[in-house]
């Protein structure tokens, strides 16, 4: 199971997503709209992910009746955006290997010298401050090496949301240790980040 935390506006909302590899997708949007929504779990939007080529007018009429006939918003993307999703986002590695499309289409990584320690560095502080977290041990230390790790994936120039995420994930343990100034200092980074 995977837990996301919204950012910004989006913060606190209680989405729900469902995934279909269907070829009647229509139908199948329908019964999962319905089902979502009966299980009164007050979500605030919902989000269908289809493998089918949906084209846009016809989405936007499926979404727009949906939303009315439930009351809430509904986002339909297609295969289209899953494709934009993976090369955008560059996350053909993690495509090749999940789908296990086969030997020879990974991209080879040259790392140099530098991004070698940086991605080692990287490692061992995830690692110390997942140990630390999961047994619920919250120090200035923590908070530290949590806001050392965002730096370091900053550095690697590291995907716009791994890095937001890191950042993310000191901020919420900076709160929780309660020091302003490892707040502001964690913040100020993110700030100058973004």
């Amino acid at each position: 199971m995977n837990y996301w935390e919204g950012l910004g506006d989006e913060a606190g909302s209680k989405w729900a997503i469902a995934i279909s590899s269907k070829q009647d997708w229509r139908s199948k949007v329908k019964s999962d709209v319905d089902g979502i929504v009966g299980t009164n779990r007050g979500y605030s939007k919902i989000i269908f992910i289809t493998n089918q080529f949906v084209r846009d007018k016809v989405r936007a009429e499926v979404e727009d009746k949906l939303t009315k006939e439930f009351g809430l918003p509904i986002v339909i993307h297609d295969r289209t955006w899953i494709l934009d999703r993976v090369f955008t986002n560059n996350r053909e590695n993690i495509a090749i290997e999940e789908l296990k499309l086969g030997e020879g289409l990974e991209e080879t990584l040259n790392l140099g010298p530098n991004d070698a320690e940086r991605s080692m560095q990287l490692s061992l502080l995830n690692k110390e401050i997942e140990d630390a977290l999961s047994h619920a041990i919250i120090t200035i230390t923590i908070v530290s090496k949590a806001l050392s790790a965002a730096l370091v994936a900053r550095g690697m120039e590291k995907t716009r949301y791994e890095i937001e995420g890191l950042f993310g994930r000191a901020v919420r343990i900076a709160e929780k240790l309660s020091s302003p100034e490892l707040l502001f200092s964690v913040k100020y980074h993110l700030t100058w980040t973004t």
